[in-house]
């Protein structure tokens, strides 16, 4: 998938291409990921791989305004469903 994703759980079995701003990340084994990550917790399986940027997000209870209005594209997270049901790329609440 190519594009920004605004999540709080993102586990990444495919390929991402882009700017993620998530609570939390797991790229598993087969997962790769090109791009900035924004999050405090993120998760490397062996195999799995990332080439970017992290970047520490504030902490919630001093910052309201997270993860509320990044620069992301807006069908990233339509696209991020329908790769869901594909096995590369998963979204959860």
């Amino acid at each position: 998938m190519s594009g920004n994703i605004t999540a709080e759980t993102l586990v990444v079995n495919g390929t991402v291409e882009g700017d993620c701003y998530v609570d939390q990340i797991q790229i598993l084994s087969m997962g790769r990921v090109r791009g900035k990550i924004y999050s405090n917790n993120l998760t490397i399986e062996q195999g799995g791989q990332f080439f970017g940027e992290t970047i520490e997000l504030p902490n919630r209870a001093n910052d309201e305004t997270l993860l509320a209005e990044p620069p992301f594209d807006e069908n990233a997270i339509e696209k991020l469903d329908d790769q869901s049901n594909s096995g590369d790329v998963k979204k959860t609440a």
